[in-house]
Formats: structure tokens, C-alpha cells, sequence
């Protein structure tokens, strides 16, 4: 049923999604990016959209290059996997 690239990609985005939702900006960063992203003259809520659309978008990418899911599932997994190898915790 989900068959093609399309899939591939969505299902990597997906992943990323579902592990940014789990966990959020309050655990994870994404290194430099976050500090970046916290300096911006911007309301919360906004840096909190930029934060997720940066995950989103780095963690499907990274998933697909290096891992070139094949199936749904695959990229669904590998946009999770790949995408907590991007980040570390928040410290307290």
C-alpha cells in the first residue's frame, strides 16, 4: 500500500516527527543549531517551529542518505534512528 519515494520520504519525516514530539526541545538539542536558533529576537513559540522544522528536515535527510530505506517502514525507523543520533540531551 505505501509503496514509492514519496512514502519513503514521508515516512522518514515521519519518524523524525513522532521522536521530536516524544521527547521536544526541552531534551533534545540539536547541538549548535539550538543555541543558534535560542539567540533569535523571536516569541518562544516561533523558536520552538524553526527548532522542529530544522529537525524534521536534517533528520529525513540524514536518513535517507545514509541509510536509503528501501520500504516505509525502513525510512520510518531510520528517520527515528538517525535523527536521535543528530541530537544530545538538554542539559539541566
Amino acid at each position: 500500500m505505501f509503496e514509492g519515494q514519496g512514502w519513503v520520504v514521508i515516512a522518514a519525516a515521519s519518524g523524525c516527527a513522532v521522536l521530536w514530539s516524544k521527547e521536544g526541545p526541552n531534551k533534545l538539542r540539536i547541538y549548535a543549531l539550538s543555541d543558534v536558533v535560542d539567540r533569535l529576537p523571536l516569541s518562544e513559540n516561533t523558536r520552538y517551529f524553526i527548532q522542529f522544522i530544522v529537525f524534521v528536515v536534517l533528520g529525513t535527510f540524514a536518513s535517507l542518505l545514509m541509510i536509503a530505506p528501501a520500504t516505509a517502514r525502513q525510512a520510518f525507523a531510520a528517520g527515528l534512528g538517525c535523527t536521535a543520533a543528530l541530537t544530545r540531551t538538554a542539559k539541566k
